[in-house]
């Protein structure tokens, strides 16, 4: 049942957790998801003054770590030679390849921009920080990631990539995924 913010503390958020394993038989990625989205609604009341404390303040709870998926040398390769009529999803495909030749996340790739490209002991780079952690990065560029980018470059003032809405970016990875036979969801 509902209870004011103002009565959410430790005890509650406590309870919460046990409810969600115990009588709901959450996994634990499930339970870790409902904890963070408690925690950032407490964050944004504390932030606008509805709540004058930190229930969360010394609570932690189990955050999973996810198994990093890989893709086959043999299905980049069906990705690569896959015909998409669509312009939107050959785009997608394209910057998928891109992110599997550079190891680039997709939120790093949105925002490439022209002076991240150098040149550096006679060889090209990407040089920049990943968006997530501020990390520096430098990856030299490999002739098919240097291709796509050429292909693309100039169609967004500053960017190398107009990259697609993310809707059209999961809906053109989950049509790649279906056309090349994969089992396992195709993200990145």
């Amino acid at each position: 049942s509902d209870i004011p913010l103002s009565q959410l503390d430790k005890a509650f958020i406590e309870g919460f957790e046990y409810y969600l394993t115990i009588d709901r038989k959450l996994k634990r990625s499930s339970i870790s998801s409902a904890l963070s989205t408690l925690q950032t609604i407490v964050r944004i009341a504390v932030k606008k003054g509805v709540l004058d404390f930190y229930p969360f303040l010394g609570y932690s709870y189990e955050r999973p770590k996810g198994e990093p998926r890989s893709i086959t040398k043999e299905e980049l390769e069906h990705i690569i030679d896959l015909e998409i009529e669509w312009e939107n999803y050959r785009i997608v495909r394209d910057l998928f390849v891109f992110s599997c030749f550079t190891g680039l996340a997709i939120s790093d790739v949105r925002n490439l921009r022209e002076e991240n490209i150098v040149t550096e002991e006679g060889k090209l780079c990407i040089k920049g920080r990943r968006m997530k952690t501020k990390t520096p990065y430098r990856v030299q560029v490999l002739p098919p990631a240097w291709a796509i980018m050429e292909r693309y470059r100039g169609k967004r003032a500053g960017f190398v990539f107009d990259v697609p809405t993310t809707d059209i970016i999961l809906n053109g990875m989950h049509y790649i995924q279906r056309n090349i036979g994969m089992e396992t969801p195709l993200t990145f």
